[in-house]
Order: structure tokens, then sequence, then C-alpha cells
């Protein structure tokens, strides 16, 4: 559990870096981060993670993923960035630039103000 906890956190982390970046850049140069190597990468990375620890069948993957949360590797990005969280209407999945307003984060590391169990 621990080491799972550990391998989602990191993800999570990477997003938040990589979504910080990302707003940190101009429109011009957000097209040319987002075509990099350096982006594909870290990209294939916390695909690779999610693929593995959640993104599996009865959690976050398929038609019907659980809290409609779907990190399968073509669809994560899109799914928790600037999204609003389900539980929380008032918190984004992944708010980049400010992890400690981000529910995901909050739902992994079990922080007060979660609905129901932390995953």
């Amino acid at each position: 559990m621990k080491r799972t906890f550990l391998i989602v956190l990191t993800a999570l982390l990477a997003i938040f870096c990589y979504s910080f970046v990302l707003q940190a850049q101009s429109t011009a140069q957000q097209r040319k981060m987002q075509n990099s190597q350096e982006t594909k990468e870290l990209q294939q990375k916390v695909s690779s993670i999610f693929k593995m620890h959640c993104a599996v069948a009865g959690c976050h993957k398929g038609a019907y993923p659980k809290k409609k949360l779907n990190l399968e590797p073509d669809k994560f990005i899109n799914s928790i960035l600037n999204v609003a969280s389900h539980e929380v209407d008032s918190l984004k999945l992944v708010e980049p630039g400010v992890p400690a307003r981000s529910y995901l984060l909050m739902k992994v590391k079990g922080g007060k103000g979660i609905v129901e169990d932390r995953m």
C-alpha cells in the first residue's frame, strides 16, 4: 500500500510540475513545449504509473471508470488538468501551479476535506 501511494504521489508531482510549466509559458511556447521530447517523456512516465496502478479493471479505466475519472494513457491529461472534482466541485482534480488545491493529491495523501476514503 505504501509503495503504491509513493508511486502515485510521484506521478502526481510530475503532473504538477508539468502543468506548472505549461501555465508559465506563453501560448506559442506551450505549443513548442507540448511537442518537445521532454514533455513526451514525462507524459509517458506518468502514463506508465497510472496504467500500472490506477487505470486497471474496476478502477479508473474503461467505459465506466470510478468517479468518471479515466486515467488510461490517452485520456489522463484531459481527465485531470483543470477539471472540477466530482466529489468537491470547488476544487480541481489537478490545479496547475497550486498542488495544495489539487483534489487528486488530497485523495492520495488522505488530507482533510476529502469525501469518502483516500485512494
